[in-house]
């Protein structure tokens, strides 16, 4: 209705207004911080291209204890490497800038103090659990078990050209020197390599300064 749009417009508004004060954190008492920077975590983690502008979603439960906005993730088939533009590909850029205003939220955000600093320390405790090195190599050596047991993989590549044709990488050999697996085994190695490249950058950038 035109009175919620006019109510989400308002709240828009305000929540912008409030992120240009600085140093407090203002923002805070319209957005959930913490999900926020998870959000910001994992789109930064896999460097997904759809994100912030677009793939970015936010809800707000009127009737809760706490009706803060709060961020959800999804659409990852352009993250990882796995996407032809050049200023999202590598591993050692950050997402939330590679762009216009259009992540402004994001970008003002981590011009806050208090803001940045708990990403450092959020990103630090997800380190040592959910995305420690070892947990996510057994994560992807997880699924990859799953995939080829059954045959499922085997299956997917009879029938659909994938290996020898165009992906989203094809323009470029930025990411591991290299733009197309031949194969599902190197695909997957392709992904370690540039997850390795990719948390060398983040805790260089986040856990060292």
């Amino acid at each position: 209705s035109s009175t919620q749009r006019e109510y989400i417009n308002h709240l828009i508004d305000e929540i912008e207004s409030s992120m240009l004060v600085k140093p407090e954190l203002k923002f805070a008492d319209y957005i959930d911080i913490y999900s926020m920077i998870d959000c910001q975590l994992v789109v930064e983690f896999s460097c997904n291209t759809d994100s912030y502008n677009q793939s970015t979603f936010f809800y707000k439960t009127v009737d809760s204890n706490d009706s803060r906005i709060k961020f959800c993730v999804w659409d990852f088939d352009l993250a990882y490497g796995n996407v032809s533009e050049t200023n999202v590909i590598r591993p050692n850029i950050w997402v939330y800038n590679s762009y216009d205003n259009r992540r402004f939220w994001w970008t003002e955000a981590m011009e806050n103090v208090e803001y940045s600093e708990m990403v450092r320390q959020r990103w630090r405790q997800y380190r040592q659990t959910n995305f420690s090195n070892e947990h996510i190599e057994q994560i992807i050596d997880s699924l990859t078990n799953v995939l080829t047991v059954g045959g499922a993989e085997r299956r997917n590549s009879d029938a659909w050209i994938i290996w020898h044709g165009t992906d989203w990488r094809g323009p470029n050999k930025i990411c591991a020197e290299k733009y197309l697996s031949t194969s599902y085994d190197e695909e997957i190695e392709f992904v370690k390599e540039w997850i390795k490249r990719r948390l060398y950058f983040m805790d260089g950038e986040l856990l060292v300064k």
